[in-house]
């Protein structure tokens, strides 16, 4: 079954590299976790999920620098007073402008969220009708919600716009680039006092296979996962229950 094609542009991207801790640089290029983000504000349903393939870059690689005001805390139930100099601080980004990808990707099922009536089809026919009416449950953004993204469904057989960077024909190094997040559930054990407490040390074999899939790495050239030893470590040394 062929690939669904997605062509995405917008003015301005940043996908954030998450060594960096206060000032944000962006990745040279779309990460495969942001372009599955933008697949999933269009179309996602519990018992499927998107699997992608290829990005295609089309436009060059443009950098610029930004400045702006940024609030200190974090909103809570009491309002935050922006007019104190102490809430309010100065950070800089450096984000891409003009970009333009296109995202080649297909739906695979989720066995354990799947029902009777999920199949590979019906899910494909759902997102391609979505992504032809220009439809989504929340405005797909590059990397940041100020950065929106424009996208548009190539339909099969439809040509892949031309690739307009310096580098095309060339093989160049861009280093290592966040692939994507995994998350897990702690399980809720009964304490004392009669309440649930969270025990994330808990000797569960099926949560602790997801901790294998918390964060981990992949080499844009050879497109080899970099194996994250440190959560290999902690599901090596923990006994099944």
């Amino acid at each position: 079954m062929e690939n669904i094609k997605v062509r995405v542009w917008g003015d301005y991207a940043c996908f954030a590299r998450p060594e960096m801790k206060v000032d944000r640089v962006t990745y040279d290029i779309i990460t495969p976790s942001a372009a599955k983000g933008i697949l999933d504000s269009i179309y996602w349903k519990p018992a499927m999920q998107w699997k992608i393939r290829k990005i295609h870059i089309i436009n060059p690689i443009r950098y610029m620098n930004i400045r702006r005001n940024e609030v200190n805390d974090v909103m809570g139930s009491k309002p935050i007073n922006i007019s104190n100099s102490k809430n309010r601080t100065q950070r800089s980004a450096i984000i891409l402008r003009d970009v333009h990808y296109v995202i080649e990707a297909e739906i695979c099922l989720v066995e354990e969220e799947k029902g009777i009536g999920d199949n590979i089809n019906k899910h494909r026919e759902c997102a391609i009708r979505r992504l032809s009416k220009g439809e989504y449950f929340q405005k797909p953004f590059f990397g940041a919600r100020e950065y929106a993204c424009h996208f548009e469904l190539l339909e099969d057989g439809a040509p892949i716009p031309e690739s307009h960077h310096e580098w095309k024909d060339k093989e160049i190094n861009l280093g290592y680039i966040l692939h994507d997040q995994g998350y897990y559930h702690v399980r809720k054990i009964p304490s004392k006092k009669g309440k649930n407490n969270k025990d994330p040390n808990i000797k569960d074999i099926d949560y602790l296979k997801n901790l294998l899939k918390m964060c981990y790495f992949i080499d844009r050239n050879t497109g080899e996962l970099i194996d994250n030893s440190f959560v290999k470590n902690i599901y090596m040394n923990k006994e099944s229950p």
